[in-house]
């Protein structure tokens, strides 16, 4: 991995008031982030890997699950996480 770090800060999908900061190499890939932030406990765990995507706050541009960060314009800078959980947290719990 290369030795040249980014800053990140994540913003959680359901809390904006909720934020992650994170140096994270740029050969890291969306999908390994998303696995890391859960790792934190940041997001609830999915079972579906899908189910959480990266999206640049600037740019609008969602980042693709398995291409390293250098691989986009993404420097240091504030990481949107979507979640497809939202539209789906009551299905089978009754809420």
């Amino acid at each position: 991995m290369s030795q040249d770090r980014r800053t990140l800060k994540f913003l959680h999908p359901t809390d904006s008031t909720q934020t992650y900061a994170a140096a994270v190499s740029p050969d890291s890939t969306p999908r390994f982030l998303i696995g890391k932030l859960q790792e934190a406990g940041f997001l609830p765990p999915a079972a579906n890997a899908s189910a959480y995507k990266l999206r640049v706050m600037d740019t609008n541009v969602q980042l693709d699950d398995d291409l390293p960060i250098a691989s986009t314009d993404l420097g240091s800078g504030t990481v949107m996480v979507d979640s497809s959980l939202s539209g789906a947290l009551g299905r089978g719990d009754g809420r």
